[in-house]
């Protein structure tokens, strides 16, 4: 397995995590001050069921991806860097069952309030969003280095060939 192939899986992942969560944040909880407070528990239920799953099937493997670059390791990135990386995939579902499924029930009961679909979409963007946004630009980073370093490397071998 070249180098690469790992950081482009990554990639790939991050980027479709990172498109999820700006989605929902900005496309789906913003709206839903609209919804009628009688028929918020039905609806809230269906974004669940339909979610959910998505949300799952996106991140998990984006978190166990991050892992296991920042295991194995790349040649062109301190270890580091890469733990930051997968610790900034685990946010989300630390925060998911610390805050955001208590708000969610506070939701369930009280209706979408305008001031708790705020806090909502505060602390998704925070704790959600960004921290996979920040992961996808580490994951750039340490692909882009990866490739520059391989670049060179098979540029120096060309080159003692050629003597």
């Amino acid at each position: 397995m070249k180098r690469t192939t790992l950081p482009i899986v990554a990639l790939t992942l991050s980027a479709a995590s990172v498109g999820c969560a700006w989605t929902v944040n900005i496309a789906l909880y913003r709206l839903w001050p609209l919804v009628p407070v009688d028929a918020f528990p039905a609806y809230q239920a269906a974004h669940e069921r339909h979610f959910v799953p998505l949300a799952a099937l996106l991140g998990i493997p984006n978190l166990i991806v991050a892992i296991l670059l920042a295991r194995r390791g790349l040649p062109a990135m301190p270890r580091w860097f890469l733990w930051v990386g997968a610790l900034l995939a685990l946010v989300p579902w630390v925060a998911t069952p610390a805050y955001f499924i208590p708000l969610q029930s506070q939701l369930a009961l009280s209706g979408p309030t305008p001031e708790l679909v705020a806090q909502l979409v505060t602390a998704d963007m925070a704790l959600r969003a960004m921290p996979v946004t920040l992961q996808l630009g580490m994951v750039l980073w340490a692909l882009r280095n990866t490739c520059y370093r391989e670049g060179n490397e098979q540029q120096r071998r060309a080159t003692t060939l050629r003597r």
